[in-house]
């Protein structure tokens, strides 16, 4: 795979069907949960291209490789972002 292909895997727009939302019809971010247990949060930061789901594991070791990668909270971080630091 190609360095474009990678790129286009990890296309922000790719995952904004999921995105947490108020409309109606859209794909929830419940059925993203469904298709995978890790998805924990969303992560939007305000103009810039940063738009995607975050996983939290058991461990910092995952067991299915992606050549986009995706943006894990470290496991020992609560789920709930109440840590006074955070690690992504």
């Amino acid at each position: 795979m190609g360095l474009r292909q990678v790129y286009q895997a990890a296309d922000a727009a790719r995952y904004k069907i999921y995105k947490p939302s108020q409309h109606e019809g859209s794909v929830s971010f419940k059925e993203l949960q469904d298709m995978n247990l890790e998805v924990i949060r969303w992560l939007d930061v305000y103009g810039k291209s940063i738009d995607y789901p975050i996983t939290q594991g058991d461990d910092n070791k995952f067991g299915d490789y992606s050549l986009s990668g995706a943006i894990f909270l470290d496991y020992l971080n609560s789920k709930n972002f109440q840590d006074f630091n955070i690690i992504l």
